[in-house]
């Protein structure tokens, strides 16, 4: 991790940090009544805790606790953790509220479709099987937000109500004000739109999903295909999570269903 390191007249510091996780950068901005050595051991507490969330929902990784249950779960039931049962269970209930347009199965084998209802995830006794042997689990669509959420935590715990945390500029977060005014004032990424959007965000979370002058990658779960066309999609919302779920279910949806989330998520689109 590196560091820049500013005080302000008013005797708040400002830490700028960068890291890479996730398979992108990680930037973070802290402003507080807290000395330049605490901020710098709050930051490594935020590498610490994205890093670690990584390290149990990354599927490519053969020591990763998903990696596990996508190799064994077909052929016995698996134990997992509290935590990695509290992701997929949060996954499972937004795959039926976005109406099956956000789907952690999409990346199954043989284009297998709708494996979320061949999941079995007991909350009680924190396992987990697959009914067919196809079914794969990935979490990329969502465990950003899941670790942004965490985030925020470590930072209310720690006393820094002023930051800006940035995950590869699709995810960001923003609790508080920028040292210089109300709210921060961040943008849609300029790689997706030809001009990025402004928007002003107060303890909420900006999050965008989209192809626009990318290769296309999100999978619509109801055809097993890439959604081809040139397009994005950014929603403001409280709860991070949230908006890496909605934003990529709102990109896949059609007209009907994408209205119909509209009205059932407090949910801002950009």
């Amino acid at each position: 991790m590196q560091f820049l390191r500013k005080s302000s007249e008013e005797g708040k510091h400002l830490l700028y940090a960068w890291f890479e996780a996730m398979h992108t950068r990680a930037d973070l901005l802290l402003y507080a009544g807290i000395p330049h050595e605490q901020l710098e051991f709050i930051a490594q507490a935020v590498q610490d805790e994205i890093l670690r969330i990584e390290k149990i929902a990354n599927r490519f990784d053969p020591e990763s606790e998903l990696y596990y249950v996508n190799k064994n779960a077909f052929d016995h039931t698996c134990s997992i953790s509290d935590e990695l049962a509290e992701m997929i269970g949060e996954c499972l209930y937004f795959n039926k509220k976005t109406f099956g347009c956000f789907d952690i199965t999409v990346q199954s084998f043989n284009n297998f479709r709708f494996g979320a209802d061949a999941i079995l995830l007991n909350d009680e006794e924190k396992t987990i099987a697959f009914e067919n042997s196809d079914v794969q689990i990935d979490l990329n669509g969502y465990v950003k937000g899941y670790a942004l959420r965490a985030v925020a935590r470590i930072l209310r715990d720690n006393g820094v109500e002023d930051a800006l945390i940035n995950l590869g500029n699709s995810s960001v977060l923003a609790t508080g004000n920028h040292p210089n005014g109300k709210g921060w004032k961040v943008g849609t990424d300029p790689v997706y739109k030809k001009q990025a959007t402004a928007v002003t965000l107060f303890n909420e979370c900006l999050t965008t999903s989209g192809n626009y002058l990318r290769q296309p990658h999100i999978i619509n779960p109801q055809t097993g295909k890439l959604v081809e066309k040139q397009d994005i999609v950014s929603v403001v919302t409280s709860d991070p999570a949230l908006g890496e779920i909605l934003s990529t279910a709102l990109f896949v949806a059609d007209t009907f269903r994408r209205q119909q989330m509209i009205e059932q998520f407090t949910v801002k689109i950009v």
